[in-house]
């Protein structure tokens, strides 16, 4: 199963960007502040309508797709997730089950599980409204991974975690690819990209300014280029540092 955007165009925002993701790889889209790398992860999603281009999830287009159809294979998490109600964490996660019709032991099993590992077991009855920033956000990943998804697209997920819990998800992330998902994930630090990512995806002012393994899409040509400093990578594969 493949996630395709072709010649995406978003006014002042994407400027005839093209993927073609596959599953069972963890991709990192980076990029400077308003380079265009939420607008890229809801216009993949289907989030978003395009000025020009088209999104297909296999051969199919991600607009023509009914909205359960979609939920089901696309799993979506926000910046900014916000909802209007104070509902439990398993409440929550439950949410994620609505566009599947199975019976209620696979929902329970899949809430158990997104709950799980997310850590969040003994919090799963208490409301968001007593729950840290961190806490939400597991929180509201766990519904997305309740869904059970083919596709996981989740923007900047690792903002207010602290160390322990980015390090943990970033592994889950990987074990979730490894399970054949497709992961994307927008990242902020290019050391954890570097270290976590199969592929990185770099833009700068709506356009690709790079593509491809990590090592090569954030070298530090490309840094000096896209973000305008001058850094140095020190240490061995999957446990580098960026040095500025």
């Amino acid at each position: 199963m493949s996630l395709a955007g072709c010649n995406l165009h978003l006014a002042q925002r994407l400027h005839g960007v093209s993927l073609q993701l596959s599953q069972g790889e963890v991709t990192a889209i980076c990029g400077p502040n308003g380079a265009g790398k939420s607008s890229l992860l809801s216009a993949l999603a289907g989030i978003v309508p395009l000025d020009q281009g088209e999104v297909r999830l296999d051969q199919d287009l991600m607009g023509r797709l009914p909205l359960d159809d979609r939920a089901r294979r696309v799993g979506f998490l926000p910046q900014q997730a916000e909802l209007a109600w104070d509902l439990s964490v398993e409440t929550l996660a439950g949410l994620g089950r609505l566009p599947w019709s199975l019976g209620p032991e696979a929902h329970r099993q899949a809430i158990d599980r997104a709950i799980a590992d997310m850590q969040l077991e003994p919090l799963r009855r208490r409301p968001l409204s007593r729950l840290s920033g961190g806490e939400r956000a597991r929180a509201m990943l766990a519904r997305v991974l309740a869904g059970e998804p083919c596709w996981l697209l989740a923007d900047e997920p690792l903002a207010n975690l602290d160390l322990a819990h980015q390090l943990a998800l970033l592994a889950h992330f990987r074990k979730l690819a490894g399970q054949g998902l497709g992961v994307v994930l927008v990242l902020h630090d290019l050391a954890q990209a570097m270290n976590h990512a199969d592929r990185v995806v770099v833009l700068k002012d709506g356009q690709v300014l790079a593509d491809g393994p990590p090592d090569q899409a954030l070298d530090e040509a490309v840094i000096e280029q896209v973000w305008g400093v001058k850094a140095r990578w020190l240490g061995d594969a999957g446990g580098k540092a960026l040095v500025i």
